[in-house]
């Protein structure tokens, strides 16, 4: 399924949020993420499902000074 990850066209397996995130082995404890220009909850990454055509945007936390 294509989607829009970031301002970047991406073909991933996964459409569940949670699943995209391992699938970018990214970790939910540490970004926020946008679908369809709203914010999903962390409580909702597992039950958020993901469409082809979507646009996703995730944001990370980065430490450091």
């Amino acid at each position: 399924m294509i989607i829009l990850i970031n301002g970047v066209e991406r073909d991933v397996t996964k459409n569940i949020v949670s699943e995209l995130l391992d699938e970018l082995k990214i970790q939910k404890q540490t970004v926020i993420v946008e679908l369809n220009e709203s914010i999903i909850n962390k409580d909702s990454f597992d039950i958020t499902t993901i469409n082809s055509g979507d646009k996703v945007e995730i944001v990370r936390f980065v430490g450091g000074g």
